[in-house]
């Protein structure tokens, strides 16, 4: 076996594209396996916040809600933590702390300059608690979904989407969200029958 000897950083966002390869081959255990070679114990904190929520997915996909709840509960945390830190270094003129990292996560879309693709911390927040409300009915928990649900339209989804475009969340997930609040009532009701 070759030992990979690039950067940490390079090789876990191989290993990422590498299992979303295999996740839109209907793949998801290879995914899995794949996303556990990358050794996220030594890389920058977008890249292992941004793969451990792909873990998260995937494991969904595998249905392991209960890991799906612990992991993206702690992505959770650490994108709110990146964010305020963030948020104080640009009130100050700092550096902000992943200039050097290949992803950048930013706090406005205006903030993209030249990579007009660089995902915000609401985007990242909105994906995960997307997520995590998914996980939450597989667990038979559809009243903690919904309030997730609800919770993140209001904050992102809104009627027309304005609040989400002005914070740089994705239409997919707007519409996700959209949608997820019907579903989740839907099937709360056919559970209490």
């Amino acid at each position: 076996a070759t030992l990979f000897l690039g950067k940490p950083e390079l090789f876990a966002w191989t290993c990422s594209l590498v299992a979303y390869c295999l996740w839109t081959q209907e793949k998801p255990d290879q995914a899995h396996f794949t996303l556990a070679r990358c050794a996220l114990g030594n890389v920058p904190r977008n890249v292992n916040v941004v793969t451990r929520l792909q873990a998260a997915q995937i494991l969904l996909k595998l249905n392991k809600p209960e890991m799906v709840v612990a992991m993206v509960s702690q992505v959770m945390h650490e994108l709110v933590a990146a964010r305020y830190e963030h948020q104080v270094a640009r009130q100050a003129n700092s550096k902000l702390a992943d200039t050097d990292q290949i992803l950048k996560i930013v706090h406005l879309p205006e903030e993209r300059e030249k990579q007009k693709q660089t995902p915000t911390y609401a985007n990242l927040l909105a994906h995960a608690a997307q997520t995590l409300a998914h996980a939450l009915v597989k667990l038979g928990r559809i009243p903690d979904a919904l309030t997730v649900a609800r919770t993140l339209e209001r904050e992102w989804g809104g009627a027309a989407g304005a609040a989400g475009d002005a914070l740089g969340v994705s239409h997919d997930i707007q519409n996700c969200t959209r949608a997820f609040t019907p579903w989740a009532e839907e099937r709360s009701e056919a559970v209490s029958l």
